[in-house]
């Protein structure tokens, strides 16, 4: 009896330092060398910014920071073949099912925020302020090929000297990717403008050579397609 009980008080230790394990790899942040931190094994980086914000170094789905990484469309949390209404999670064939005027959501729940469900709860995608932040407080300067990759892009450089590289991946529309090389089109996790269509949402926009420091870097854009994804996490 005694032989059981003691097997039983060291099973329920193991059980609880692997849950304890469990949420601490969920919550784990860790500063490194010059602004730098590590959150669940993915980097990011801390520009300066007067919000404190940091900003991931590479995209969703991307193993260096020059790679495009995955596309997304806005509320879905996979990569896909087709980016089309018929394959879209939140679109029953008739209408959309959910962010619509409707419903009145206008901001991406975490479970349906590509950045929190591939990268743990303290990461998600920016909101629109927070990007504006990024647009008008850091210095872009166009790469042709950063790294010595065949990719082209933006170095954004916060008010602290410290940057960040957008990959100019292009959109996919369908099944073809777009302007590869030429735009950038990432997700923003709200809607603030109010668009007559429920098929709308808002993206930070760049092309070639070209970057507005105002909220013309924003763009509407069907929000079915494919877009990039660069998460954000607070200190």
């Amino acid at each position: 009896m005694k032989k059981l009980l003691r097997l039983l008080a060291m099973l329920l230790c193991v059980f609880a330092l692997t849950a304890c394990g469990d949420d601490d790899n969920d919550d784990n942040i860790t500063e490194g060398k010059d602004g730098v931190y590590v959150i669940n094994g993915h980097k990011f980086v801390d520009l300066g910014l007067p919000s404190g914000l940091l900003w991931a170094t590479r995209n969703v789905g991307a193993e260096a920071i020059f790679e495009a990484g995955n596309y997304y469309s806005w509320g879905e949390i996979e990569p896909k073949n087709k980016y089309t209404l018929a394959t879209y999670k939140w679109f029953d064939g008739d209408e959309f099912t959910k962010y619509t005027q409707e419903d009145g959501k206008r901001e991406l729940d975490a479970a349906d925020d590509v950045a929190t469900v591939k990268w743990g709860k303290k990461c998600r995608l920016p909101k629109f302020a927070e990007a504006i932040e990024l647009v008008t407080k850091c210095k872009w300067k166009w790469q042709v090929s950063y790294y010595n990759e065949s990719r082209s892009g933006y170095l954004v450089t916060g008010p602290n000297g410290n940057s960040i590289f957008l990959p100019a991946a292009g959109f996919n529309t369908g099944s073809l990717i777009e302007c590869s090389g030429e735009s950038g089109d990432y997700l923003i996790k709200d809607i603030t403008h109010r668009y007559e269509s429920n098929q709308y949402i808002e993206i930070l926009t760049f092309w070639e050579r070209k970057i507005d420091p105002t909220e013309s870097s924003f763009t509407s854009s069907y929000r079915v397609w494919g877009h990039s994804a660069r998460p954000v996490a607070t200190k």
